[in-house]
């Protein structure tokens, strides 16, 4: 459960008060900016995390524009334990800076999983998506680092850090939550073998086959 210790009274106000969800005809889903990555074994790739919003035209947003935004955000990475790209360390998970309630950061990292829960500090600006195409916004949340440990394939799940319906994770500056609506989605990381160095042996029958093929063209030319 998320520790709301930076809006837990405002928020307990707000649903004293009944404060209302959103749309449910609006979409928000939880997604990296690619759905496949590369990288080489012992390097490391950065994934950004959104969460995007699409709704009806002529529709307010719930994440841009005067009085929108997230005040709180809280989701997971989940993977194979043994899966071969790995996020080590919680220091390979950097948040949103308009997320800046450091009393309620929460960074995790462990086998097959990494997590981020964030909340705006009390009296600072909710955190703004940018709108990237008409009734489309996306909010970046955080950044995770993926370190390639083997060879192969990682397939990763972006979900709402904890799906039972009494506790919420993310929160609009308007006190809307919008858990109920967010949708999960995956992406993969591919890590592959730097470039294989060829022997000397073989490095020796390529400079001969080489100079074989030299050879025949002068004799063509004379």
């Amino acid at each position: 459960m998320k520790p709301y210790k930076t809006w837990g009274v405002a928020l307990a106000l707000a649903s004293a008060l009944g404060a209302g969800s959103a749309r449910a005809d609006a979409v928000y889903q939880l997604a990296a900016e690619q759905s496949n990555y590369t990288v080489a074994v012992g390097d490391t790739v950065e994934v950004q995390i959104f969460l995007i919003e699409q709704r009806d035209a002529g529709d307010p947003s719930e994440l841009f524009g005067p009085g929108a935004g997230l005040i709180s955000a809280g989701f997971r990475l989940t993977f194979g334990a043994s899966d071969p790209s790995q996020v080590l360390l919680a220091d390979d998970i950097a948040p949103n800076p308009a997320f800046d309630s450091g009393a309620t950061l929460v960074k995790d990292a462990t086998p097959g999983s990494a997590s981020l829960l964030e909340d705006v500090d009390f009296g600072s600006p909710p955190a703004q998506g940018v709108e990237s195409a008409p009734d489309v916004v996306g909010l970046w949340l955080g950044t995770f680092r993926f370190t390639a440990l083997a060879a192969g394939v990682t397939g990763v799940s972006v979900e709402d850090f904890d799906t039972d319906p009494q506790f919420i994770n993310f929160v609009t500056a308007s006190f809307t939550e919008l858990d109920a609506l967010i949708q999960s989605s995956r992406f993969t990381i591919n890590a592959t073998n730097p470039g294989a160095i060829p022997e000397p042996s073989s490095l020796a029958m390529a400079a001969t086959a080489a100079l074989g093929l030299l050879a025949a063209a002068r004799r063509r030319a004379a």
